[in-house]
């Protein structure tokens, strides 16, 4: 499923239309989407309960579960709000597997590990890259 809304950028490469949100089945599709649009520097905000940010090593494919990271190496990301679903707060248990996957992110992502802060209900670091990650249920203001 490819959904898009109300559009406002124009794709270079593609001579098409590109909304500024989009909706994706695979999402890795959006890769293809932001690096024709010639977008860069942009904030994410990544509904799904997984992060899809596992590292891309040279010459590794990017998958549903890495184009996250491809992108934040492509200089198209800047922040990222990851808006996990609710259910995934619902225990300590589940919380906790949170944290240890953005622990493992930060493992594989090149440079410093900077710390974790954490809260209720959001967990953020500065650590990937250039780029403030920001995980929740909801985006908190």
């Amino acid at each position: 499923m490819n959904q898009s809304f109300a559009g406002t950028a124009e794709s270079k490469l593609l001579n098409v239309r590109l909304s500024r949100v989009s909706r994706f089945e695979n999402h890795d599709q959006a890769l293809l989407v932001w690096r024709n649009s010639g977008c860069a520097d942009r904030i994410l905000v990544h509904v799904d309960a997984h992060h899809d940010m596992w590292w891309v090593h040279p010459g590794q494919a990017v998958t549903i579960a890495n184009f996250v990271s491809a992108a934040l190496q492509d200089n198209l990301l800047r922040e990222i709000f990851w808006v996990v679903p609710d259910r995934s707060w619902e225990s300590a248990k589940k919380r906790r597997q949170i944290l240890h996957h953005l622990r493992r992110i930060q493992e594989d992502f090149p440079g410093r590990r900077a710390a974790i802060e954490i809260q209720q209900y959001e967990f953020r670091t500065q650590s990937l890259l250039p780029t403030v990650a920001s995980i929740g249920p909801r985006l908190v203001t």
